[in-house]
């Protein structure tokens, strides 16, 4: 048996405020059913809205399109409504409308209109009540892996964005595609850039790359990837299923909680280190992987944006879209719309498990992980003095029996279990574990999620 401790008064950090989803690529227009939806089912406490540069101006020219104005307006005003704070990410821009478009980085014609489109959105933007920050670009990615042409363009779009709103957050993206490693290198931003109003920098992540985008229909790789798992350094010849644990390979590695912190650990370290605020902007993945390793993926990596104070926006809400592709697949989004037919699909597991971490407000629960690397935890005391606890097991074949020891709760206290297996669409209700001498016994079949929940703690004796 697994023993963890839990000692509910001790105190922690605050839970992340920022707590949802990217909105963005989509192939039609968003409305405001879309935002409403977030809201009440998934419980987001913000969207990283991804705005176009094309809805808002022409490339070569000086015009500006206020259609496209009005669209991003009504997005902030559905937002508003529906109490939800909202990231203005510019996810292209002049010169830059899609990755690997490299005229932003080597015209100063395309520089330039950059920095004049901020000072345009900001002007025509900067009061609404829904915008929390400022996203300069998404994943930036200069030739060569440029640190000192992004930074030099960034801080000069901070000074416009300055000139209009000294108040809220601007968020930058690192370099090579957001990647963490390259976070410390902003920190040029901050003494090129305008004084007034904070900075956030932001990383992406989607590592292991392999397992994350798998059986996506573009990709000559139709191989199958586990999380946690091994992943070779290469793609092979012919499709295989890497069920097998290869982790003394040298051809790869195995992927596990701690990889991941060692991948994001640059960016989380500034954030503690240099008390420079970090969002972890876009992760995920596709809804193709082996069935109960998705949830073992994200709350890996949520429950180390809360243990480092990280706020997240998983990729991706929604789409749009009249391509039949998409009636049969969800890729990493939560909803999808085939306008056609006016089908709304959901995908209920993920939906469940991020309203479970975004309803739960209050400060985070010092957890130590187990030293079991196939079991995952993490919680939260919430306002009211409630506490809920996650535990995840990562192993695909065993079981793990977990002792929760909770700290000045007499024996006979009783509790809520709910959990989610690889079948499961939704948390189901298990009864209600005692605790004894010996803590509280929670069993947890392969790839299965349990919520614990205990009452207020002035109740407690």
């Amino acid at each position: 048996m697994i023993r963890i401790r839990i000692r509910p008064f001790e105190p922690g950090h605050p839970v992340p405020s920022l707590r949802g989803v990217h909105l963005g690529d989509s192939e039609l227009p968003f409305v405001e059913d879309d935002i409403a939806r977030i809201k009440q089912e998934v419980g987001a406490t913000c969207i990283r809205f991804g705005v176009e540069p094309l809805w808002l101006t022409d490339e070569q020219g000086t015009q500006w399109k206020d259609d496209g104005f009005a669209y991003v307006r009504r997005v902030l005003d559905w937002c508003a409504a529906h109490g939800m704070y909202c990231i203005v990410d510019l996810h292209n821009a002049p010169g830059r409308l899609r990755g690997g478009d490299p005229r932003l980085w080597t015209e100063k014609h395309f520089q330039q209109r950059f920095v004049a489109l901020w000072g345009e959105i900001t002007r025509r933007l900067s009061d609404h009540p829904a915008v929390i920050a400022w996203e300069l670009l998404n994943e930036p990615e200069p030739p060569n892996d440029d640190t000192e042409t992004w930074n030099t363009l960034a801080a000069r779009a901070v000074d416009a964005v300055r000139r209009t709103d000294r108040r809220r957050a601007v968020i930058v993206d690192s370099i090579a595609y957001a990647r963490p490693a390259f976070v410390p290198c902003l920190q040029t931003v901050v003494e090129n850039a305008a004084s007034e109003g904070t900075l956030v920098f932001s990383f992406h992540n989607y590592q292991p790359t392999p397992y994350h985008r798998q059986k996506r229909r573009e990709l000559e790789d139709q191989s199958t990837y586990y999380y946690p798992g091994f992943i070779p350094l290469r793609p092979p010849n012919q499709p295989q299923d890497f069920r097998e644990n290869q982790n003394h390979s040298v051809d790869g590695r195995f992927w596990n909680r701690q990889q991941l912190l060692d991948q994001m650990r640059p960016a989380l370290q500034l954030g503690v280190s240099d008390e420079i605020p970090v969002l972890c902007g876009e992760f995920g993945c596709v809804s193709d992987v082996p069935a109960g390793t998705d949830a073992m993926y994200l709350l890996d990596q949520i429950s180390i944006f809360h243990e480092y104070g990280v706020g997240w926006t998983m990729y991706n809400a929604m789409w749009r879209t009249t391509d039949p592709y998409w009636k049969d697949h969800f890729d990493c989004c939560l909803y999808v719309d085939y306008a056609p037919e006016g089908l709304l699909r959901r995908n209920r597991r993920k939906i469940s498990l991020l309203e479970m971490v975004c309803r739960a407000e209050g400060e985070t629960l010092r957890l130590h992980q187990p030293q079991d690397q196939m079991l995952g935890v993490m919680g939260v005391r919430r306002p009211d003095s409630s506490c809920l606890v996650l535990l995840w097991n990562k192993d695909r074949q065993s079981a793990k029996r977990v002792s929760l020891d909770w700290q000045d709760v007499d024996p006979g206290h009783r509790l809520v279990l709910r959990t989610m297996g690889p079948a499961d669409e939704t948390f189901v209700y298990r009864g209600a574990p005692v605790v004894g001498a010996d803590g509280a016994a929670v069993d947890l079949p392969p790839l299965t999620v349990a919520a614990v929940t205990c009452p207020p703690l002035e109740l407690w004796t």
